[in-house]
């Protein structure tokens, strides 16, 4: 997360696109997610790791909202894989959610995360 991406994406929102951009930051390769809009190196928050001990270019945040409000007006939102999932099936004519499949889903995926969560500590 280094380098001017809130201005690069103001610059794609201004000049391409006619709605949102969606900007998806993971290298699954090399260990790098994002989750709940935190972005991981190997699993520790990327400002933990060596890039937030960069001499020259120190990686400071966590949250990729706030490294891109820094440095440009737009409005950004984290949407997550469950949001979509949740959308979707809403969305989809063929496979009907009512309102409490989707947040005792919502609710499940919470947990498994507090785990993870808990398992990395």
């Amino acid at each position: 997360m280094r380098g001017n991406i809130g201005s690069e994406l103001e610059g794609l929102f201004t000049n391409a696109s006619d709605g949102p951009v969606i900007f998806v930051p993971a290298y699954p390769q090399l260990n790098r997610v994002t989750r709940l809009g935190i972005h991981y190196a190997d699993g520790v928050p990327i400002s933990q790791t060596v890039f937030g001990r960069d001499i020259f270019n120190p990686v400071q945040d966590d949250y990729i909202p706030d490294i891109i409000a820094r440095q440009t007006d737009l409005q950004t939102k984290v949407i997550t894989r469950l949001d979509l999932t949740i959308r979707n099936a809403f969305l989809t004519k063929t496979k009907y959610w009512s309102l409490t499949q989707a947040v005792k889903m919502r609710c499940a995926w919470l947990q498994k995360l507090s785990k993870i969560s808990a398992h990395q500590d």
